[in-house]
């Protein structure tokens, strides 16, 4: 009995260890991106105050429904006004000055030199007419006003310089010094209607209408983020691309706001979207069109979706770079849970690779192109050299390994060439 105590004893030393193997298997492997994300509404409109004023009439509230051309709200505007009629003032001296020279059949040379001097006093109240404006227009329609009255004052020098010069070369009769001066009233006067125009279009713009159809989500006065209505866009504006922080009063009227602040957001709920960010490493494996799957933890659904669009990040202080990525979703019609700004999971269709081998991501060892997997072969751990055709982070498809081959799950805990026997696959 001794004796086979002592066997048992022995065997028991030599038997080789057990280490946990998977079945290599012949196949292909659907591939995916994965990134967190969130919802949004498809489409959404800012509306912001097109001049510095108070809100003096407010035709909505927080989760109106309203329609393309709808009224929303109305700003009186002092300075406006004022501008407005500071044009107006300087066009109707334009037009008397143009028709009184239309009129001209003959002058002598001091009259008609006193003419031009009163037609550059004209022309230097017109522009200040044009400038008084730009302050009360967003930066780029400004800029825009601004080149256009640089444009009209190097128009009316040109005008101007060619009367002179026929003052002096012609003398007072002279048919050519009425066509200069008459092109000069005429340059002052298109500068006129010019500031004019831009003068009421921005008074008319006093009077807001809803650019799009949606839902509205008035801004507070105080602060760029918004109060949210309940239930169609949730209780929250994190994430929904419109500001976020601050605090005050929401928008009412009497409210006071200056150019270009943010009054409220018109968000189109008729289609939902999921936005995420991917890497600098990633954003070569993305285009649009790719299918995906966006899960919502909130809701307890998930829903198909195609990516559309893919763009830089805003990133300030960010070393690396990443990339926004927009998908529409496709959401049944009486889908009522979803919310803006709602966490997603967003899982991007990479496609197929292969075919090869499949083996688990954990079993490849090594660095890039020299990649290397351990099989327990014949009661030994072999090294065997593999190329990887794609990995899911999961399962990996490699070149280098037959089908029925078992693939060591964790290198780490063995050697290549120790004894071993395979556990588990």
């Amino acid at each position: 009995m001794a004796g086979l105590a002592i066997l048992a004893s022995a065997c028991s030393v030599i038997r080789p260890p057990g280490v946990a193997v998977a079945v290599a298997r012949a196949g292909k492997l659907a591939l995916s991106l994965q990134i967190q994300g969130r919802i949004e509404t498809r489409q959404a409109w800012e509306v912001r105050s097109p001049a510095a004023g108070t809100v003096v009439a407010l035709a909505v509230k927080d989760g109106d429904r309203v329609a393309a051309g709808d009224p929303l709200l109305e700003v009186d505007s002092p300075q406006v006004k004022g501008a407005v009629a500071q044009a107006e003032a300087a066009y109707r001296q334009a037009w008397s000055q143009y028709a009184a020279v239309s009129r001209l059949q003959g002058v002598d040379v001091a009259g008609l030199q006193a003419l031009l001097g009163m037609l550059e006093q004209s022309f230097a109240g017109v522009a200040a007419a044009a400038r008084a404006v730009a302050p009360l227009l967003p930066p780029e329609r400004a800029s825009l006003l601004l080149a256009q009255v640089d444009e009209a004052e190097a128009g009316f020098a040109r005008a101007k310089e060619q009367a002179s010069e026929a003052l002096l070369r012609a003398g007072a009769s002279s048919s050519q010094v009425l066509v200069a001066l008459k092109g000069t009233a005429r340059a002052n006067l298109d500068a006129a209607r010019t500031a004019l125009d831009v003068a009421r279009d921005q008074e008319a713009a006093l009077r807001v209408r809803s650019p799009g159809s949606g839902v509205v989500a008035l801004a507070p006065v105080g602060g760029p983020s918004l109060s949210l209505p309940g239930g169609i866009l949730g209780e929250t504006t994190q994430g929904l691309g419109v500001g976020g922080g601050g605090g005050g009063s929401v928008l009412a009227e009497g409210s006071h706001v200056s150019p270009g602040q943010l009054l409220l957001t018109v968000y189109d709920d008729s289609g939902w979207a999921a936005v995420g960010e991917v890497s600098e490493d990633d954003v070569d494996r993305v285009s649009p069109g790719q299918k995906a799957r966006v899960s919502v933890a909130a809701v307890k659904r998930t829903y198909p979706g195609v990516l559309r669009s893919v763009a830089p990040a805003p990133a300030p202080g960010r070393e690396a770079p990443s990339y926004r990525v927009r998908l529409d979703l496709e959401v049944p019609g009486e889908e009522k849970g979803l919310k803006s700004g709602m966490s997603a999971e967003i899982s991007l269709d990479l496609g197929e690779t292969g075919p090869g081998v499949l083996v688990p991501d954990s079993a490849i060892t090594g660095d890039e192109g020299r990649e290397r997997v351990l099989v327990v072969e014949a009661g030994r751990v072999r090294s065997r050299r593999v190329k990887i055709l794609g990995s899911d982070g999961v399962q990996a498809v490699v070149e280098g390994l037959s089908e029925g081959e078992r693939v060591v799950i964790d290198p780490a805990r063995v050697k290549e060439g120790q004894r071993a026997r395979a556990v588990g696959g």
